[in-house]
């Protein structure tokens, strides 16, 4: 695996380089004009093309991400100073297959991330898969020295030792160490509980930073996650025994989108793997398949911004779509995966998203290799072969 780390390192949120260029002002959804053809990444809204990868980084990106962080995610604070302390470190874990690191990432008066990595023997520095997890750290594997998490937890997740390797059936941990990588996780309610009774996230991170100055646009679950993942690589650049330049974010359904949004916004992130991503992740909104706009703003009206609810039913006024967000990743390694029978996520919108978005990568380095799609057999939920499949991916990378 030979990511390049690129040169700019700024974490999720406002860029410093989205700050010298200011786009809008931005029309109300039910003003847009509606365009049935999914708009090219390398035309800019005014119609002019993109020049070059200059105007590209300079100009273009940056009028993307702050589109979607007016309209779909929301705006996520400036990166604050976080403090980084190891809470346990022990070898011989996972029956001696790997190092099991516990950290406590703090920063202002927010609760902490308690963030778990397992790396493998020696010394490293390994590659690492990063991403966020439903029901705690405690869940992912049966490693009996993992702490249990305090943290708001879903009704079908269990946060006591009974709990433990509940989700273990997700994370190919083993794999993961035995082809020489880390993995890195954090209970996603460390940074804001995934309860849709919270719409005005009073319970997650969000009161513990100034709102930004248009209330409208205050970062929603899915931002905050994706922020979280981008605390999360503040940290692993810390440890000795990871490579900070190769760190894979990933994601499976709402943790997808997240993941997405992440890599859209940070840099650092060397590859990007999203599974069954779905409405708001890799599948486009103008597919008009699976999961709609409604659906999902009605089900998770806390995920994303009220305003994107407003687009339910008039998805052709969105003046953007999920290929625009795909192409933000670029040129970096990016990994789409579906399921065939997982018709909700809309495979064959994801699809489609790639295929519109990979023009950016040869566009901004011809020796770039183009993101894929994958489709396998089965249904939504994360399976050893899917693991097999990034872990393949990633390594070629």
């Amino acid at each position: 695996m030979r990511f390049v780390l690129p040169v700019v390192l700024i974490a999720c949120g406002p860029r410093v380089d989205d700050t010298a260029a200011a786009f809008g002002p931005y029309p109300e959804p039910s003003a847009l004009p509606e365009v049935v053809d999914p708009q090219d990444p390398l035309t800019h809204a005014d119609g002019q093309p993109v020049a070059g990868p200059l105007d590209w980084h300079g100009a273009r990106a940056p009028e993307l991400r702050q589109l979607f962080a007016h309209y779909v995610y929301g705006v996520s604070p400036a990166p604050p100073p976080v403090a980084v302390s190891v809470v346990s470190e022990r070898q011989g874990a996972l029956d001696g297959a790997a190092t099991a690191t516990e950290l406590s990432i703090g920063y202002g008066d927010a609760p902490p991330i308690a963030l778990l990595v397992f790396t493998p023997p020696g010394a490293g520095p390994f590659p690492v898969f990063l991403g966020l997890n439903k029901c705690g750290n405690h869940a992912v594997s049966d490693d009996p020295g993992v702490s249990l998490p305090t943290a708001w937890n879903e009704p079908d997740c269990d946060s006591s030792e009974a709990g433990r390797a509940s989700r273990a059936d997700y994370w190919s941990i083993r794999d993961a160490i035995a082809a020489g990588f880390a993995v890195a996780t954090f209970h996603q309610s460390d940074v804001d509980p995934d309860d849709r009774a919270d719409v005005a996230h009073a319970d997650g991170v969000q009161p513990h930073f100034p709102p930004p100055p248009d209330p409208s646009s205050g970062w929603a679950t899915i931002a905050a996650w994706s922020w979280g993942l981008s605390r999360a690589v503040d940290a692993l650049a810390t440890l000795p025994t990871v490579d900070a330049s190769r760190i894979v974010v990933f994601g499976h359904s709402r943790r997808g989108k997240a993941a997405l949004w992440a890599g859209a916004c940070d840099p650092r992130i060397a590859m990007v793997w999203a599974h069954q991503s779905g409405t708001a992740g890799a599948a486009l909104s103008r597919s008009f398949e699976g999961e709609s706009i409604g659906a999902l703003t009605t089900l998770f009206p806390h995920w994303l911004l009220p305003r994107f609810a407003e687009f339910a039913g008039e998805e052709l006024r969105l003046p953007l779509d999920q290929h625009l967000l795909l192409a933000l990743i670029a040129p970096r390694p990016l990994l789409v995966t579906d399921g065939a029978d997982d018709a909700w996520a809309d495979p064959a919108g994801a699809e489609q998203a790639v295929g519109l978005a990979a023009p950016v990568w040869p566009f901004l380095d011809p020796s770039a290799a183009p993101p894929e799609w994958r489709l396998r057999p089965g249904d939504h939920e994360v399976l050893p072969e899917d693991w097999a499949t990034a872990l393949a991916f990633a390594s070629s990378r």
